[in-house]
């Protein structure tokens, strides 16, 4: 990492100190890196010894590992099972909507649980926070994306000349095939988080990347993944095995931060050795309301100091350290404890042979069985070495260490009982006291579990709500509820039958009809979508809980329910009585029933249930029978009468209907009536308007004929005008040919008998 000069850190108050622009952004984010880096470096130490050892790569000879075997036995006390997501309306009363998204969230989630291994991340954090006393995993994000399209043609297509089928195949385009909302745990060592006293208080948090060459084009892009330094990878002795650089080239990484900034609500990604700035930066992906990818890190014991939380490991290391110490003095001394003795060696070569014999192996005696005989036997010429010393020591060890052990169980919580061990003699509520020890004293470590699991399913059903397209969430949950354009295209027929109907009302100078039944409108997924999409709707009307968080509640509500239930109704059987008898009136009895109610859990259901009783009707007058009588008989006449009445009425009702039927058959008739003389006439008008086009067509083809005809006439005249004055322009110029023939010859022979004249003249002159 990058390190800062001291005087800049100590002299910076705030990230302006560190300087404006990306370089100043990378100062600053090394130099919080270093300053977390050195924070942690004493939890980092401490969680790197325990891991090695409840690895055994550090075992010493003869020790006894209690860390893997405690950590055996207290996991699956605390997480087992896959987790079952119980997301429900978060208040007791009527909401379709919410039920419906309650119901699709559910099923979203337990498919995702069921896809992206969850169980294996949650088992990872259990187990880094009973190791290292912190665990975490963070929520992605994973859209897959598919290439559609043309890409490139290949063969006798891409010999094509046909520009138009070339423009609608020559694109390609990422199309989402699916989506996918997992947990990522993150390696207690590979991440860092800004100073705080308590989680909301974290300024920002940090994951620690080693990114290849190609990772770092791939995601940052050729010009700055090539700029980025390589500096880590192997261990420097494995490093001397590769001389060719491009092998060495393979095996090198460089380490990218990526820091959640909760200020500034953007992710940055820093490599300290790019000055340049940082390599990436997003706005908030995801928008969470705490903004970071993850919820509160599992802790193991609760601690103010929330940097380098203390782990179980530590609460007992010392007696761990001296159980190791016990043990290998056991295997010491118990390697020690031999059957060796020493013999007389007069008795030569046999005392040896008689220990190395197998069974029912007989050595012939030698020359020293008269010294046998006289002794009065062999063990009189051997002589073992004393070891009940060294047995009672180990039986103290032995007692010793389990002892240590004890004091381990009560310094972590673990009771006889949940490590499968038992008395015969041990009552049933002895073992039952057992449990409850265990029980209470894991207790906190379990429900720390059950909110770290319920703030991980909070987390996915905000990325499934926000992120997730109606399509992924119909293919994943197969709810059938239908969306706009499915429920508009059902009614569609109902309404434009209406439409028609009114229509032909309407042309006859009817009333229209009234509006069709159309099926209630069902819930749709738009509808769903939208409350996914806001996390006000959302939160407001559904709670995301796991089996496990709400066992406890569940019983605890029953049992309120059935004690709620029973003091009540013994408060009404006790009470009822007085009221009937007048000792207690109505309402003092029912403010007591109410004040019952109030008592417990469920009072205010109870109570507005209550606040609805009616006090009893009173009692019957015994002396009241002989008024009872005559009203009887006044009732009977009044019933007689009315009931004449009645008939007459309906009589009456019955004539009146008959005439109003006949009124309304003649004018059902006067309406057919009318209503097929207008369709006769109609029929008529159609076929005039029909007979006066097909004259109009006829009339407008004649007039197109005569206009060819004429237009053809004129064309032959125009063109036999041309002809003859063709013809005459050249008569005319033969005609000018002919007299200039003539004037010429003229002109010669006047010229001639000129000419013979002057000579003629000429001559007589002479003579």
């Amino acid at each position: 990492m990058n390190n800062v000069p001291d005087a800049t850190v100590n002299s910076a108050t705030g990230p302006e100190d560190f300087g404006s622009g990306p370089r100043g952004e990378v100062r600053r984010w090394a130099t919080e890196l270093n300053l977390a880096e050195s924070q942690f470096r004493k939890w980092r130490d401490q969680s790197k010894l325990n891991w090695d050892r409840y690895r055994a790569r550090d075992k010493r000879k003869n020790s006894y590992n209690s860390l893997y075997a405690n950590t055996s036995i207290i996991f699956p006390a605390i997480y087992n099972t896959l987790p079952n997501p119980d997301i429900r309306r978060r208040w007791d009363k009527t909401d379709p909507i919410g039920k419906c998204v309650s119901s699709v969230l559910n099923r979203a989630i337990s498919f995702n649980l069921d896809t992206t291994n969850f169980d294996r991340q949650i088992r990872m954090d259990v187990l880094d926070m009973l190791i290292c006393a912190r665990g975490l995993s963070r929520v992605r994000y994973v859209p897959n994306m598919v290439q559609v399209g043309d890409i490139e043609e290949e063969g006798e297509e891409s010999d094509e000349t046909n520009f138009e089928h070339e423009a609608q195949q020559g694109e390609s385009f990422e199309e989402l095939e699916w989506e996918s909302a997992p947990i990522e745990h993150v390696q207690w060592d590979q991440y860092l988080h800004g100073p705080g006293k308590t989680w909301d208080s974290i300024p920002w948090l940090g994951f620690k990347h080693q990114l290849t060459r190609a990772e770092l084009i791939d995601r940052f892009g050729e010009e700055i993944g090539k700029q980025v330094p390589l500096d880590s990878g192997l261990h420097p002795d494995e490093m001397k095995k590769y001389q060719d650089d491009q092998t060495f080239e393979l095996f090198r990484t460089a380490t990218v931060w990526e820091i959640w900034d909760k200020d500034e609500r953007t992710v940055k990604w820093i490599n300290t050795e790019y000055r340049h700035g940082p390599l990436k930066t997003e706005d908030d992906p995801y928008g969470f309301d705490n903004f970071f990818p993850c919820p509160e890190p599992l802790i193991a014991i609760v601690d103010s100091d929330i940097q380098s939380p203390p782990s179980l490991f530590e609460q007992y290391q010392e007696q761990a350290d001296e159980l190791d110490r016990i043990s290998g003095r056991i295997n010491r001394i118990v390697n020690a404890i031999k059957v060796r003795g020493l013999y007389d060696p007069a008795m030569g070569t046999q005392v040896p042979e008689i220990f190395r014999g197998e069974d029912n192996d007989l050595i012939p005696a030698a020359e020293s069985i008269a010294m046998l005989r006289e002794a009065g036997g062999i063990d009189k010429f051997i002589w073992f070495a004393p070891i009940e010393v060294m047995m009672k020591v180990v039986q103290g060890l032995y007692e010793a260490r389990e002892q240590c052990k004890m004091v381990i169980y009560e310094l972590s919580g673990i009771s006889d009982i949940m490590r499968g061990s038992t008395d015969a003699q041990e009552t049933l509520g002895a073992q039952a006291l057992k449990v409850a020890f265990g029980k209470g004293r894991v207790s906190d470590m379990q429900r720390n579990v059950q909110r770290y699991v319920r703030d991980l399913l909070r987390l996915q059903a905000q990325v499934i709500g926000r992120k997730f397209e109606v399509e992924t969430l119909r293919e994943m949950t197969q709810e059938k509820y239908p969306t706009e354009a499915e429920y508009e295209a059902q009614i569609a027929p109902m309404k434009a039958q209406y439409q028609q109907q009114a229509m032909m009302a309407m042309m006859q100078g009817q009333q229209p009809p009234p509006p069709p039944q159309l099926p209630p409108k069902p819930i749709t997924w738009e509808q769903i979508d939208e409350v996914l999409k806001s996390d006000q709707m959302r939160t407001y009307q559904i709670d995301i809980e796991t089996d496990s968080t709400i066992a406890a509640t569940q019983q605890e509500d029953l049992e309120q329910m059935t004690t709620s239930f029973a003091a009540v109704t013994d408060a009404i059987t006790k009470i009822w009585p007085l009221v009937q008898q007048g000792v207690m009136p109505f309402e003092a009895a029912k403010e007591f029933v109410l004040s019952v109610c109030r008592k417990f859990k469920f009072g205010n259901r109870l109570e507005d249930t209550f606040e609805q009783m009616k006090p009893p009707q009173p009692a019957p007058d015994p002396n009241a029978g002989k008024a009872q009588a005559e009203m009887q008989k006044i009732q009977v006449k009044a019933q007689a009468d009315v009931q004449m009445h009645t008939q007459k009425l309906q009589a009456d009702a019955q004539a009146h209907q008959a005439e109003l039927q006949a009124d309304m058959q003649v004018e059902q008739m006067r309406a057919e009536l009318e209503q097929q003389t207008e369709a006769w006439r109609q029929e008529v008008q159609a076929r005039e308007n029909a007979h006066q086009q097909e004259l109009e067509l006829q009339r407008d083809a004649a007039k197109q004929q005569f206009d060819m005809m004429m237009a053809e006439f004129k064309a032959q005249s125009d063109a036999a005008r041309e002809d003859s004055r063709n013809q005459m322009q050249m008569i005319i110029a033969e005609m000018n040919n002919a007299r200039a023939i003539e004037v010429a010859e003229l002109s010669a022979g006047t010229t001639l008998a000129a000419a013979q004249i002057s000579s003629a003249n000429q001559a007589s002159g002479s003579e």
